[in-house]
């Protein structure tokens, strides 16, 4: 039988598992293919310059890849260089778990195999911006990603807080006056906050929380998430982002 040819793809990492003595099976996002996983022998003994590092979330890569045989199969890595990365230095802990995060969630929330030019776009941007962020922006980076993902996957919340219609009910995704009962939703009292979250989120302005709010904010967008994304699997690395985040 002949070899399936090679194809050459673009793509942006969301995760590495390690295979066997020296290898590894990486998960990414590409532009033309949507999800997909290929197996990077050797890997973790460099050969022809592909090593782990390449592999690290949100790395944008482009790559070389032949097809399995089998519909179901993993492709086999032939070649791969670099094109940009979120890593950060090992000084920079904040920074560094951010991307962490990113890369968890957009795992747990990206499972189709179809390309989404929007969606990519949009994690391009996310890996340029968590570069060049400034230091007082980035406790409120994590909420701002969560947001305008949620837009792009088409569950956004709806923005119309008032004072009379304080409470966002997380299953509805809009504000009510009153709470809904033993469903989970956000208080009044961080309401304004989550109006101001938005609005930021999607139209660049300014924001200002306190360390609770955000932490509060942070655990209630991701249990939204859970409440509209079928099949969302339970995200780690926020706890980590909790004793960090002021």
């Amino acid at each position: 039988m002949r070899p399936r040819a090679s194809k050459q793809y673009e793509a942006v990492v969301l995760q590495q598992i390690r295979y066997g003595d020296s290898s590894v099976i990486v998960k990414v996002y590409s532009r033309s293919e949507g999800v997909m996983s290929f197996i990077a022998r050797s890997a973790r003994k460099p050969v022809k310059g592909i090593t782990g590092a390449l592999f690290q979330p949100l790395t944008q890569i482009e790559f070389v890849a032949a097809p399995s045989a089998n519909s179901d199969g993993l492709a086999i890595l032939r070649e791969a260089r670099l094109i940009q990365t979120a890593a950060v230095s090992g000084g920079d802990v904040i920074r560094g778990c951010i991307v962490l995060f990113l890369a968890e969630v957009l795992l747990s929330t990206i499972r189709q195999h179809e390309a989404d030019e929007e969606l990519y776009g949009f994690i391009i941007e996310t890996i340029e911006h968590i570069q060049i962020c400034e230091e007082n922006e980035l406790n409120d980076f994590p909420l701002i990603f969560l947001v305008q993902l949620s837009d792009i996957l088409g569950f956004g919340p709806t923005d119309d807080y008032s004072k009379d219609n304080s409470v966002f009910w997380l299953l509805e995704g809009k504000f009510y006056r009153f709470a809904p009962g033993s469903e989970a939703f956000i208080d009044s009292r961080e309401g304004e906050g989550f109006s101001s979250l938005l609005k930021a989120a999607r139209t660049g302005s300014g924001l200002s929380l306190t360390g609770s709010s955000r932490r509060y904010l942070l655990r209630q967008l991701l249990s939204y998430f859970a409440c509209h994304h079928q099949g969302m699997s339970t995200i780690k690395s926020h706890e980590i982002l909790h004793t960090i985040l002021s």
